[in-house]
């Protein structure tokens, strides 16, 4: 059975560890250290891969950035 649904799929783009750390002006040694503190911003994992979402990268500067 066919949908007729005209809704457009949602499109979702994830960085890499190197583009998440230029976006949020860091290091990507800086962002592997707080991963493994358990500090860093939220993260996608897949195997060995290792994805980030712009929204989670703003969400957690701004979070940093309130506390001071």
């Amino acid at each position: 059975m066919q949908s007729n649904s005209t809704a457009a799929p949602v499109q979702v783009e994830y960085l890499t560890r190197p583009q998440a750390a230029r976006l949020i002006n860091m290091s990507t040694a800086w962002l592997r250290k707080q991963e493994r503190l358990g500090n860093g911003p939220e993260r996608i994992r897949a195997g060995k891969c290792v994805r980030y979402s712009p929204d989670s990268l703003r969400s957690f500067m701004q979070a940093r950035a309130e506390r001071g």
